[in-house]
């Protein structure tokens, strides 16, 4: 009973024969209003889901007529039978349409009553939906947006209604945001209230609109479980008469939130040694996450060389390049199915300590905001200092004797290598520098050079050790002294 301008409706003629007899050769005409024909298609009056009277019942050409006639029907006796015409209007408006009355053989010249008079509203009020974003996870928030606009010829005041029920699972959210721009009130779907949180639709009651005008309305939705949410929105009514069509049908698909936890592998270590920085993501829904990101800023350590990003997780990405030294993460998952995977960095220091980090959660373009961040993980670099102990060669010593002293130097790192070694002495008080050696060099180092005042003085006596110190290895250095 209501299109817009040029689309299609079905008018349906129902003739009933009261009489205990057959009527034949029946016939009725109807013109119809001015911008009002058939649809201009070639059409049958009955059919498979179409009329039911039988008799010589014309079929329509493909030319748009404006009147419509049919002969030689047969009545049933005490029987109804209906014939249906697709027609259309060019024009927006109200169209009355009255046929004429119905005369056979038994009923001599005479017609019958014309028919009831049916009424076509042409133009009307279309409701177009959408939701931003289309994908939440459970708890977020998505706004709907109504687009009202009406192909009328004619203004409405105060008298628009339309109502949207939700999908089991889809309330409105907490705090409730609305915006309206076409007046009236938005209510509870039974009028009984304002439209609160929690409540599974809404209505919008007493609105306006200008001819050909249009309005906006938007809502903010939640959902409680994961899902695909589809959801269609009544048919606007002016008065108690539809006035269009309900609305497209508009998707909002719930997803659960994925999980994500870090590890550092090993968490103990020597500086300059490689650890493997690991993200575990955890995908806990049935389908898939896309473009999943999180961010970490790395402090007291960074990318070791070469740069890799390695784990189960497929296609992962880095924005810019990973690179050695770098200090901060910003990864990127362009698949994250259903099910575990791993995310892993190559990460190393020079500085001693022990270091807490905490990347950010996942946030993927399903969902408004970030999963949770996972719970900080601790790395420790370590350097044992190398190892020094002396020892004399004498207890007891006279004047014009002399006293040997040994140095031993150590590493006891279990992985990390010492380099530019200096070990520095002075002569006892009462002695005299007599001579220094640096012993039998371990194999990793590549020689020793001596530092001493003359023989006789006194002062520093320096040993400098050239190449590494690798780990576990040893030596000794000596410094022999007269008394005087």
């Amino acid at each position: 009973a209501s299109i817009a301008r040029n689309d299609v409706t079905t008018l349906t003629f129902t003739l009933t024969n009261p009489n205990a007899i057959d009527l034949s050769a029946a016939s009725f005409s109807d013109t119809f209003p001015t911008n009002m024909t058939t649809s201009g298609v070639a059409q049958s009056y009955i059919g498979t889901g179409r009329g039911t009277c039988t008799g010589a019942i014309p079929s329509a050409g493909s030319a748009s007529l404006s009147t419509i006639s049919f002969a030689g029907l047969l009545l049933p006796a005490n029987s109804s039978c209906t014939v249906m015409v697709d027609v259309t209007a060019t024009a927006t408006g109200s169209f009355s349409n009255t046929a004429s009355g119905v005369k056979a053989i038994e009923t001599g010249t005479a017609a019958g009553p014309v028919s009831n008079t049916a009424t076509l509203a042409v133009g009307r009020i279309a409701i177009t939906k959408i939701f931003s974003p289309t994908s939440i996870a459970v708890g977020e928030t998505a706004t709907i947006t109504f687009n009202l606009s009406s192909t009328l010829n004619n203004s409405i005041n105060g008298t628009l209604l339309f109502i949207d029920g939700f999908p089991s699972g889809m309330t409105l959210a907490s705090p409730l945001t609305t915006t309206n721009s076409c007046g009236g009130n938005i209510r509870n779907q039974g009028n009984t209230a304002a439209a609160a949180a929690g409540d599974a639709g809404f209505s919008l009651r007493g609105a306006s609109m200008a001819n050909g005008g249009s309005c906006t309305v938007t809502v903010n939705v939640t959902v409680n479980a994961a899902g695909s949410y589809a959801n269609t929105s009544g048919a606007a009514t002016v008065g108690n008469n539809a006035q269009g069509p309900v609305s497209n049908t508009a998707i909002l698909t719930g997803v659960v939130k994925p999980t994500i936890a870090e590890a550092f592998s090993p968490a103990s270590l020597d500086t300059y040694k490689t650890s493997l920085l690991t993200f575990t993501l955890n995908n806990t829904g049935t389908g898939s996450l896309s473009n999943c990101n999180l961010t970490d800023a790395l402090a007291g350590f960074a990318v070791t060389s070469p740069p890799s990003i390695g784990g189960t997780c497929s296609g992962v990405t880095s924005s810019p390049i990973l690179a050695a030294g770098a200090t901060s993460l910003n990864l990127t998952v362009p698949n994250l199915s259903a099910g575990s995977c791993t995310v892993t960095v190559p990460i190393t220091s020079g500085t001693a300590g022990t270091y807490t980090n905490q990347s950010s959660g996942l946030k993927c373009d399903n969902f408004v905001n970030a999963s949770a961040a996972p719970t900080a993980a601790s790395v420790t670099f370590a350097k044992l200092p190398i190892q020094l102990q002396k020892s004399a060669n004498a207890v007891q010593a006279s004047p014009g004797s002399t006293v040997t002293y040994t140095i031993s130097y150590g590493n006891p790192n279990a992985q990390q290598s010492l380099q530019n070694i200096v070990i520095s002495d002075s002569t006892p008080q009462f002695t005299g520098f007599t001579s220094a050696t640096c012993g039998t060099l371990p194999s990793s180092l590549s020689g020793c050079t001596i530092a001493a005042p003359a023989v006789g003085a006194t002062g520093a006596v320096t040993w400098t050790l050239i190449g590494t110190l690798d780990p576990g290895a040893s030596g000794s250095v000596t410094l022999t002294v007269t008394v005087k």
